[in-house]
Parts: structure tokens; C-alpha cells; sequence
């Protein structure tokens, strides 16, 4: 019977270290490998196959994505825990709930073409008043439930981008495991100095309408006039609708066309069920 080694051997000459091996007492051959894959459908590759038939009773594939999403996970998971966040592993992303509000911290790892993995984080939050309006004006059934009401993508921040901060929002890896001390205390960092920070001034609704009506580039919201008019409608801010149609009315020649059609038709049904504040307008 071939022992443990050659089963290491085997995996070690497939390039695919292990992860994790459990064994039976007395017996050499092992119950489960766990192994990283560069598949990103790992149940589908061709070697986590042949582990499965020859070698394994059972074999656990982890897309190296995967891995390596669990990896920062895991690093920056002390600072948002002790901040109120808990891990949706499933989700590859930290949520935090409070009344009627829900912040998130999304993992996001991709592998570009170069090779290395690229590592960001999604930022978002989702205010329940303003989501639960949109679906009444649009006729949901019920609230898109991953709509969130402004969102930022780390790659966007750091020196000379979009939003500017002292320290650029992406990074990358050959795979797990994260070696690279600059890299870890990075990821750690911004969290702790940008990521909880912004998430906190976006929990006030104000400074979210402030900031998706000025365009101020501090979010991914590209054209975010269902959340500005939900606010003005439920909060029947005649100054504030004056306001924004006065800004739209500027941009909107400088739009593609289903951009402008996007808007009118959204307006109509704000107007449709407020008209005494929603007045008849065109760009």
C-alpha cells in the first residue's frame, strides 16, 4: 500500500501543495486533501479529477481566488470584528447592520491576464429607506436586496486616482500564502484608515445625497439619479429638487442617450406620484 509520502509526492510534482490531509489512525492512506487550484472552477479541472478517482477518498478543491479571499479575509477581520462587522464567507465580504442600514466590506481577488492576482475591496452602504422607494417607484415585488445606495471600489483610491488618499487601494499576489510584509500591513491598514472611515460618513444619509448629486468622485455610483430623487421624494425637499434638476439639466446633453432616457423615465415616476413637487420639466 503507498503511504502518506507518496501521496504528498504525487501532489507535490502536480504543483498543487496541500492544504490540509486528514488520516485515519493506523492507516496511511488519507481520508481528505484539501489542495489550492489555479482553476477558478476547481471542481472542474482535470487534476482535482484525478485526485478524486486514483488517490483521495475525498478531495476538497479551493480556487486559489478563493484561498487567497480568505487569506485577507482572515487579516483584516480583527480590525472590522472589533468595529461590528461579521464575515459572509460565501459572500467573500464583511456586513454590518444597524437601523436601517447595512455596511459592507466585499473582498474582491481577480487574476488579470499578467499572471498575479489583484487584490481591492468593494466598499458599500445600503440605506433601507431609500432602497425600499426606488423598488415602490419601479413596481418591484420586493427591494433588490444586493443594491447598495452608494458604493466605492478600492482600486479607485490611493495617489493621483479618482478619490485620492495617501495610499493606493490594490495590491497583488502570486497566490496564497501572503508572504509579502509590506502587503499584509497595507491591506490592514487601509481598512483601518480609509475603508471604516468612509463606510462611518456614509452612514449619514445627507452626506450620501451630498456627495451622488455633486459627482465628487468619491464613489462608483455612475449615474446614481434614482437614489438622489428617492431622498428628495421622501424627504419632499422642494430646495434640494430644484437643486439637482437645475445639475442635471447641465449634464445631461454631455450623456449617451439611454442614460438621458434612463433619467426621464425615472423622473416621470417620481413626478407620477408627487407631481405637486415634481414639476413638468424637460432638459
Amino acid at each position: 500500500m503507498a503511504g502518506h509520502r507518496d501521496y504528498a509526492r504525487l501532489i507535490s510534482t502536480m504543483g498543487i501543495p496541500p492544504l490540509r490531509t486528514q488520516y485515519r489512525k493506523r492507516d496511511l492512506k488519507p481520508l481528505s486533501v484539501t489542495v489550492f487550484c489555479s482553476d477558478t472552477r476547481a471542481h472542474e479541472c482535470a487534476v482535482c479529477r484525478l485526485l478524486m478517482i486514483g488517490c483521495f477518498q475525498r478531495v476538497v478543491s479551493v480556487s486559489v481566488t478563493d484561498a487567497l479571499a480568505g487569506e485577507v479575509g482572515a487579516l483584516v477581520e480583527p480590525t472590522l470584528r472589533a468595529r461590528g462587522f461579521e464575515y459572509v464567507r460565501t459572500k467573500r465580504h464583511f456586513q454590518r447592520g444597524a437601523v436601517g442600514r447595512q455596511d459592507y466590506v466585499g473582498v474582491n481577488v481577480v487574476r488579470p491576464s499578467a499572471g498575479a492576482y489583484a487584490i481591492a475591496f468593494y466598499l458599500g452602504v445600503r440605506h433601507e429607506l431609500v432602497e425600499e422607494a426606488i423598488a415602490r417607484l419601479k413596481r418591484l415585488t420586493k427591494p433588490n436586496k444586493d443594491a447598495r445606495t452608494i458604493m466605492q471600489y478600492s482600486v479607485n483610491v490611493g495617489p493621483g486616482r479618482a478619490q485620492h488618499f495617501e495610499q493606493a487601494g490594490s495590491w497583488y499576489a502570486s497566490g496564497p500564502p501572503l508572504t509579502d510584509r509590506k502587503v499584509v500591513a497595507e491591506l490592514i491598514g487601509f481598512v483601518e484608515r480609509f475603508a471604516v472611515p468612509w463606510i462611518d460618513r456614509y452612514a449619514d444619509l445627507h452626506a450620501v445625497r451630498e456627495s451622488l448629486a455633486n459627482a465628487d468622485r468619491c464613489h462608483i455610483n455612475i449615474f446614481p439619479h434614482e437614489q438622489v430623487l428617492a431622498m428628495d421624494l421622501v424627504w419632499e425637499d422642494r430646495e434640494h429638487i430644484a437643486s439637482y434638476l437645475k445639475q442635471i439639466g447641465e449634464r445631461l446633453p454631455r450623456l449617451v442617450a439611454n442614460r438621458r432616457s434612463e433619467f426621464m423615465e425615472f423622473y416621470a415616476l417620481v413626478r407620477g406620484e408627487r407631481p405637486d413637487l415634481f414639476p413638468a420639466w424637460e432638459p
